[in-house]
């Protein structure tokens, strides 16, 4: 019963975000570089950063491309800086995005979701 009352009480919040979206109380942004969002809800260890890693350095030969993580890992910050050239961190990359958009073609985003 915990577990039921609990994915109503995330519904809940779901079904109220999206609402807001579509009355238009908060806004959604659509950048105009393109976006690769790397991740899931909730599973640590999944190998995200190794993707983000991997399709950063088979698109830095075509693209600028910056990566952005969240900063939970100082570790996943210092591997994906060794082996790519941008990398950033922010807990809020909405902004980091808008700052960044006119010096980068592809951000990609690991833990995104």
């Amino acid at each position: 019963y915990l577990l039921k009352f609990f994915s109503f009480l995330y519904l809940f919040f779901v079904e109220t975000n999206n609402w807001f979206y579509e009355k238009g109380i908060r806004k959604s942004y659509k950048s105009k570089k393109r976006l690769i969002n790397v991740g899931n809800l909730v599973w640590a260890g999944t190998a995200k950063t190794s993707l983000v890693i991997y399709l950063a350095t088979k698109l830095k030969n075509k693209f600028r491309v910056a990566c952005i993580l969240k900063g939970y890992a100082p570790d996943e910050y210092q591997l994906v800086k060794e082996k790519t050239a941008d990398i950033f961190e922010a807990k809020n990359r909405l902004s980091l995005i808008k700052r960044l958009e006119d010096k980068f073609d592809v951000f990609i985003l690991d833990d995104c979701f």
